[in-house]
Parts: structure tokens; C-alpha cells; sequence
């Protein structure tokens, strides 16, 4: 009976283990943070994408999945300005640059930015600004990932309210 009751409950130690571990790996694959832009000052946010991370090897969709594989990489970021002037709201723009080093690699990326619930900035209402960054599965685009494959990119996403 004890020994019954000790391989319980280890299976049900091993079902929390594998739970909290499953949850913290997703909990990676998506990142929120406050942003407070400045009128007319552009405020820069670097994305380091590094492969093998916590936030699993960025693959082309359609591609196979192994093990630490993802599809997309997803930023949410809630964006408030400082302070508004006379016309009381700002349109928000975000672009986004890929760099491998000095070296623009936009052409191996899709960085798709969406903004909820639109791009008009107030000074009590976040903007939720959703970045999410797939790999391009063009020809040309197959040949930069594969140089890419293992390094370092950074994505450089700008925001400005104006």
C-alpha cells in the first residue's frame, strides 16, 4: 500500500513538474512591456533573436518542428505618450528594422505590427502594439537565413507619436 501510494504521488509531482516547465517555455514565446514615448522623440526598442534561447529556434513556417522549434516570435508591448498636446490625442507609428550586426537582413523576416484598439495615443489609454516576427520562405530569403542560422539579429523597432 505505501509503495502504491509513493508511485501516486510521484506521478503527480512529475504531472506539476511537467506542467510549470510547459507553461514557463510558452510564457517565453511572448513578452510585455510598458513603453511611454515622449511627443516627437522617437523611442527605440531592440528584440534580440537569439537562437536556441528560452525563446526556442525561429524556423520557417511549413518547415518541420523539432525540439525548441517555433514558427513566430510574438512582443506585446502597451504604449502610452507623456503627455498630449492641445489636439488631446497622437497617431502611433511603429517600423521595425532587421540587423545582423551594421548589416540590414530585412529581407529573411516578415515583422508584422498590429495595434489594438487603434493607433491614436492618449495619455490614460495604452495602444497595445503586437510585434510578431516570422522568417520569409522566399528563395533569397532561405539563403540569408541559412548565413543567419545561429547568430545574433536584432530587430530594431521604432515608435513615434506624432
Amino acid at each position: 500500500m505505501k509503495r502504491k501510494s509513493l508511485v501516486i504521488g510521484l506521478l503527480v509531482l512529475a504531472l506539476l513538474l511537467i506542467t510549470s516547465v510547459s507553461y514557463a517555455i510558452w510564457d517565453t514565446l511572448t513578452v510585455d512591456e510598458n513603453i511611454t514615448i515622449p511627443v516627437g522623440t522617437p523611442v527605440v526598442v531592440e528584440v534580440e533573436l537569439n537562437p536556441g534561447e528560452t525563446t526556442g529556434n525561429l524556423i520557417p513556417s511549413g518547415a518541420i518542428q523539432g525540439e525548441g522549434d517555433v514558427y513566430e516570435y510574438v512582443y506585446t508591448y502597451n504604449v502610452v505618450v507623456t503627455k498630449l498636446p492641445a489636439e488631446d490625442t497622437l497617431g502611433l507609428t511603429v517600423t521595425a528594422e532587421a540587423l545582423f550586426g551594421e548589416t540590414n537582413v530585412d529581407d529573411a523576416f516578415n515583422v508584422a505590427i498590429s495595434y489594438s484598439p487603434s493607433q491614436t495615443l492618449d495619455t490614460t489609454t495604452p495602444v497595445v502594439v503586437t510585434v510578431t516576427i516570422t522568417l520569409k520562405t522566399d528563395a533569397a530569403a532561405t539563403t540569408l537565413y541559412s548565413t543567419l542560422q545561429g547568430k545574433n539579429v536584432t530587430i530594431q523597432l521604432t515608435f513615434v507619436a506624432a
